[in-house]
């Protein structure tokens, strides 16, 4: 395992090491006060934890036994979309940890595409909560990990914590919200 530091500052233990292009942050610049996104090759995966047990993959057959899931070819994924009354980003969590998941982690662009085409497909066509809050330091995934990739078009600071919902849409690009706003009806559970 390698130790180093992420674009925000943080130490990260690599995991595994792989090659992919994906969206890397840049620090700030004294004048802007915003982070910028540039695409680049990341040569490792961070973990939220230094062990590799902690690593694993969901099967199709562990993704059946949660009611309403729907299983994920290609990146283990095993994802539900809701929909309904307004939820808060807190309140949209909470109902994922209750069915034993949390809000869906999107720290790929396969993972990305995926989600995003499973959501494009479904009647409603509003933007949806992901398991992503941003502060001071830099995005934050639910359960750990630094945001590595993503999909904004200028990374944004916040002094306060924001929540990060997806537009529906050709393309998906990732905006921020109050994480009290109840305008968003939609959201991605994910069972890891």
């Amino acid at each position: 395992m390698q130790r180093r530091q992420d674009a925000i500052g943080n130490r990260v233990t690599s995991l595994a090491v792989i090659s992919h292009t994906t969206a890397i942050i840049k620090p700030p610049s004294s004048t802007e006060g915003r982070l910028t996104v540039a695409s680049s090759t990341v040569t490792s995966v961070p973990s939220s934890t230094s062990s590799p047990l902690a690593v694993r993959k969901m099967t199709k057959g562990a993704c059946r036994k949660h009611a309403g899931y729907t299983f994920m070819p290609g990146t283990s994924m095993c994802i539900r979309h809701s929909t309904g009354n307004p939820v808060t980003w807190f309140e949209a969590r909470q109902i994922c940890r209750a069915e034993g998941g949390d809000l869906v982690k999107l720290t790929s662009s396969r993972k990305g595409s995926v989600c995003h085409d499973f959501v494009r497909h479904k009647p409603v066509k509003k933007p949806y909560w992901i398991g992503l809050q941003i502060n001071a330091h830099g995005g934050r995934w639910v359960g750990g990990g630094s945001m590595v990739y993503c999909r904004f078009i200028i990374v944004p600071t916040a002094s306060s914590p924001v929540c990060v919902r997806v537009n529906k849409g050709p393309i998906h690009v990732w905006k921020i919200a109050d994480c009290n706003s109840t305008d968003v009806k939609n959201f991605v559970c994910e069972i890891v």
